[in-house]
């Protein structure tokens, strides 16, 4: 069954009715409306809808047809506007869930996933809503943009705790593993975008400045809600660089550490030739009558001895010229 609160012009709250105790309510002026179904609603539910807020089958197929994006659509009895909740799973990314609402003058029919509490969450705040703004369906639909705000919040704060410890491990450890990491935050950034994005143009849809009703606050809280918004969106933009930016840092790191290998396998060579230089000119024992060595051995203490000066003085002329560190 849905959730059904009743406003009445003095701003009482009424969440004790049903959808059987709508007939009563709807044809009072002074009383707000705000229906709720956690599922889809049924055949017969779209039915009785149709016949309560006198609206088209057409229009309430919206609540349970699969919509591909946000969305707004002003029909001539109500607004339609479909919005998006996302979520952050650990191990399948960026959830969203769909937020159907058809907004009249004086009622607001939603539909929601059970995944998704920004809803409840809206309608549990709303009397301190309509003590603040006033009595219209404007307050409905700001409370659950509020909501819908800080769940961006809390999921961009997700995200952005993931962006700085893998670039504290792609700075400090060159891991391999980061640039797969680097490649699931940009889809999931690229996810967030794509929802967001669109709902900054449909805030407008979901208030009517022009109601004589609305007051002069609630037209401010709607603009700060879009500042929000826009700032969620920067926020994405932003991170979205960095991880961009990471990548190349990565790449840019690897790089470096080639160059500073092969710069060692170069010193490494040089030495290696030039110390075998001595054994190859003058053989490893020196054994030859002309050399002034009563042994061979000798001799080959100081081959030895003369590849290790060799060795350390290649080694002291590739550190002085930064070869190795």
């Amino acid at each position: 069954m849905p959730s059904v609160i009743a406003i009445d012009a003095k701003g009482r709250v009424d969440r004790t009715r049903t959808l059987q105790d709508i007939p009563g309510l709807i044809g009072q002026p002074d009383r707000l409306l705000w229906v709720d179904f956690e599922h889809p609603p049924t055949a017969d539910q779209l039915a009785r809808l149709g016949e309560l807020f006198d609206l088209p089958a057409r229009t309430l197929l919206h609540l349970v047809k699969q919509h591909r994006g946000p969305r707004a659509v002003r029909f001539l009895k109500c607004r339609l506007v479909v919005i998006f909740d996302v979520g952050l799973d650990p191990h399948d990314g960026v959830q969203t869930s769909e937020l159907v609402h058809l907004i009249g003058e004086n009622y607001l029919i939603t539909t929601h996933p059970p995944q998704s509490n920004v809803i409840p969450l809206a309608a549990q705040a709303i009397e301190v809503e309509i003590a603040t703004f006033g009595y219209t369906v404007s307050t409905f639909t700001y409370s659950i943009l509020d909501q819908l705000v800080g769940r961006y919040d809390t999921v961009i704060g997700q995200i952005q705790g993931e962006v700085d410890q893998l670039r504290q491990r792609i700075l400090q450890h060159h891991e391999s593993e980061g640039v797969d990491d680097i490649y699931r935050l940009n889809q999931q950034l690229g996810e967030l975008r794509q929802v967001m994005s669109p709902e900054e143009a449909l805030i407008g849809s979901m208030h009517s400045p022009q109601s004589a009703s609305e007051t002069p606050d609630l037209t401010d809280a709607f603009q700060d809600v879009s500042i929000d918004l826009q700032t969620t969106i920067g926020s994405i933009d932003q991170m979205a660089n960095l991880v961009s930016g990471l990548l190349d840092t990565y790449e840019s790191l690897k790089s470096d550490a080639l160059n500073l290998l092969v710069k060692r396998l170069t010193v490494l060579s040089i030495m290696l030739a030039l110390v075998a230089l001595i054994p190859a000119l003058f053989g490893i024992s020196i054994n030859d009558p002309s050399w002034p060595f009563r042994t061979g051995y000798v001799g080959y203490a100081l081959n030895v001895l003369g590849m290790a000066l060799l060795g350390w003085l290649v080694w002291i002329v590739a550190r002085r010229i930064g070869w190795i560190k």
